[in-house]
């Protein structure tokens, strides 16, 4: 429980309202009243509809209860002021609590980060899961400016490839959600875990769709601007949630995924065209800097123990350095498969997986980033490439995921001369 009880029950003492569009954030206060102007007007088309406002960073201000409810925006608009709440997934459960205990029927979540929301893209989210045509509806923008590296490195193609799931933009952060998926969200036993803080987009969207709700997403003409996160001390650890959390679904629905047919053409040479004359601009040099300053010595052993062929050690080191450049589908999709299955199938911590993973996606980012400022009607191409390698090396990781041995029995079996 996100919310205390003398909140929850403030709420549920107050008007019920049908649909309800939710922002939250800590220490976003200005972006949230700023997104909350912009789209009140859209509250206008639904009948006993609700602005719900999160701002645990408020909770404590001299005049400022718990919960305020007051006509503000030209609509009803509630805020609710939780304490102690930092994280995204524990603030995002906290409004789904928040909207539950109004009784609403449709639930709106809009990220404050997101600076040009309009209120046209409001209804397209909300009226699907209104008529109970969907129980959880995503936005679908043309493009997200700029792009979400993570989900277009890693959790896209390993979506489609693996689960079968051609969702563009999984991790998106505006969304529809029915009361039956809501409630369901908040009595998951996952706010214990990263899922409460960076982990909740890699985890809410995936595991809506692979529990048997329906789920669409809805065209958004607009390319979305979102505020650029440029604070490096938050960087791996994004990275490390985010990606933990969507490794573990592999392990989790593995029985889902293993049941799926690889294409045929995954067993014949393909050739997948790689990036050419892509610039090395600033920030891509900057990117590149990132990756040689987490490349430590420990996770250089990491490598040398995760990957048998010298080659792969020999190959990353490259692109971190950005002698090979940029870096290829074909190499990206096999370090990451194989990671996968150390993650899961090896004898030391999982975390340092990821950890070991983070250099080289860092020199990876900078590619995207270059070629979203040099060429950006290029992108979603090149996001298709890596996605078609991905496919390619599936059948290899399903084998790899079923034949792996641990370091320790490798050892060993070099030791008896069986290996």
């Amino acid at each position: 429980m996100h919310l205390s009880p003398e909140m929850k029950a403030t709420l549920e003492q107050s008007k019920p309202a049908r649909v309800v569009v939710a922002l939250s954030g800590y220490r976003q206060g200005s972006a949230i009243r700023a997104r909350a102007q912009t789209i009140a007007p859209a509250l206008q088309a639904f009948e006993e509809s609700t602005l719900l406002l999160i701002d645990s960073s408020a909770w404590g201000q001299t005049g400022a209860g718990p919960v305020v409810e007051r006509e503000q925006f030209g609509v009803r608009t509630i805020f609710v002021r939780p304490g102690g709440l930092t994280g995204r997934g524990e603030l995002l459960a906290a409004s789904l609590e928040a909207a539950l205990a109004l009784h609403a029927q449709t639930i709106v979540i809009i990220d404050p980060n997101m600076l040009n929301i309009a209120p046209e893209w409001i209804e397209p989210l909300a009226d699907p899961v209104l008529q109970g045509t969907l129980d959880y509806a995503i936005a679908h923008y043309p493009a997200l400016s700029p792009p979400f590296l993570i989900q277009d490195s890693i959790i896209t193609p390993l979506l489609e490839a693996l689960f079968g799931i051609p969702l563009r933009h999984p991790l998106i952060t505006e969304r529809a959600l029915s009361a039956g998926v809501a409630q369901y969200v908040v009595e998951a036993d996952v706010w214990e875990t990263d899922v409460a803080r960076y982990g909740i987009d890699a985890w809410l969207t995936t595991e809506v769709l692979l529990n048997g709700a329906r789920v669409g997403a809805v065209p958004i003409p607009q390319v979305a601007r979102r505020a650029k996160n440029t604070r490096d001390r938050t960087r791996r650890l994004r990275f490390l949630q985010q990606v933990g959390t969507f490794f573990r679904f592999v392990y989790f629905y593995r029985d889902y995924w293993s049941r799926l047919s690889t294409n045929v053409e995954a067993h014949e040479p393909l050739s997948i065209p790689q990036w050419h004359d892509l610039p090395k601009t600033e920030d891509a040099q900057q990117w590149l800097a990132r990756a040689r300053d987490a490349w430590s010595p420990p996770l250089r052993k990491d490598w040398q123990e995760a990957f048998t062929a010298p080659e792969m050690l020999e190959m990353a080191e490259a692109v971190m350095h950005g002698a090979l450049w940029p870096c290829p589908h074909d190499f990206w999709a096999r370090c990451v498969y194989d990671l996968l299955v150390l993650y899961h199938q090896g004898d030391g911590d999982p975390d340092r997986v990821i950890h070991a993973l983070f250099p080289l996606y860092l020199a990876r980012a900078a590619a995207f980033d270059a070629l979203w400022t040099t060429a950006p009607e290029q992108y979603e191409r090149v996001i298709a490439q890596q996605t078609r390698a991905f496919w390619h090396m599936r059948h290899a990781f399903v084998e790899r995921w079923d034949t792996y041995l641990p370091l320790e029995q490798r050892n060993m079996l070099r030791r008896l001369g069986l290996l």
